[in-house]
């Protein structure tokens, strides 16, 4: 069971959100934001941190806010940009090549929808505790 109290993870220590789904949008800043981290939030997946900011340590990729041909291209501007190689993935389940795709694009995990409340706390737990 994951602890309630709030992880210190370095001051500058953000995440980047790359979604369209405005259900999801307070769910995941929320989660982030007990874990510490500062949230940028984009729809767009070319965005870049401002010259005067730290890059994110992490991206959290709402697959239904791409193209599916754009993944791999999505996935080396993120490692490029990124301080760690920190990729979560989420899609709805009823599209699996989309899950299937962004595993071998090398996102992991790779969660559906269904089970992104359940284990981003557990996954954003691991991203604070390795910025610490």
């Amino acid at each position: 069971m994951l602890s309630s109290e709030k992880l210190i993870v370095t001051e500058s220590a953000s995440i980047l959100l790359i979604t369209k789904d405005l259900f999801f949008l307070p769910v995941l800043r929320s989660a982030a934001e007990t874990f510490g981290f500062k949230v940028h939030n984009s729809s767009k997946v070319d965005w870049e941190p401002a010259e005067d900011q730290p890059a994110p340590i992490g991206c959290v990729l709402d697959l239904g806010a791409i193209s599916l041909a754009d993944l791999p291209s999505i996935a080396k501007h993120l490692d490029g940009m990124l301080q760690k190689p920190q990729r979560l993935a989420f899609g709805s389940h009823v599209h699996a090549v989309r899950l299937e795709r962004a595993a071998e694009a090398g996102f992991s995990p790779v969660l559906t929808k269904s089970q992104i409340q359940g284990q981003l706390p557990r996954v954003l737990q691991q991203w604070s505790e390795a910025d610490a």
